[in-house]
């Protein structure tokens, strides 16, 4: 009787031991996937505010609007941009098709946007990896960031994503007003920022 006592007892020990276990693998992936949430949110914060600078920095804003030789870029791209449209994904997955990417967001607008409103022009303005920007965080952030810019008339707006391993995404968006009469370079006064998913 005592051994089987004992027996019972190591089992139910066991037991405890093996369900502590789990539930502390189970908050390390939860921490885990909550630092890699936050990560990609500040990417696509970073991205945002590059192509805010470079916007700011332009003396007109005429060709951001405007179709590039690429018509999915914009004329007057930014300052942080790939060599190619179709790059490979910094996590080592399918390469990214920024083309069809932009389609699909021209496709969501369309739909999104009331019959009586003009359906922003989507065009990309900055595209590459956030190890280009942060050398250091190549290993432990593998993003590629892409910005996608529309003007209506003195509005501005940008669409910034941070994409990571497994369809994870971010997105901010900013809104901005271009100043009347400010003249080279232009000015702008943000009506808006809403980060995304």
């Amino acid at each position: 009787m005592a051994l089987l006592a004992a027996l019972f007892a190591t089992v139910l020990l066991m037991a405890l031991g093996v369900s502590v276990l789990l539930l502390g693998s189970a908050e390390i992936t939860l921490a885990s996937h909550d630092r890699d949430a936050r990560a990609l949110t500040y990417a696509s914060r970073a991205a945002a505010e590059v192509a805010a600078v470079d916007l700011a920095a332009l003396p007109s804003w005429s060709g951001v609007g405007s179709p590039g030789v690429v018509p999915q870029v914009s004329a007057t791209p930014g300052t942080f941009v790939d060599s190619t449209l179709v790059p490979s994904a910094p996590w080592g997955g399918a390469p990214l098709d920024l083309r069809v990417l932009t389609t699909r967001l021209q496709t969501e607008s369309a739909a999104a946007s009331p019959s009586a409103v003009p359906v922003p022009a989507w065009r990309i303005f900055e595209y590459g990896a956030l190890s280009r920007l942060i050398p250091e965080a190549s290993s432990f952030n593998p993003y590629y960031l892409v910005v996608w810019v529309a003007v209506l008339d003195d509005v501005v707006m940008v669409r910034a994503v941070a994409y990571g391993p497994g369809e994870a995404r971010s997105i901010t968006e900013i809104t901005s007003l271009r100043e009347a009469g400010s003249g080279p370079p232009e000015r702008m006064r943000r009506l808006t920022v809403r980060p995304g998913s």
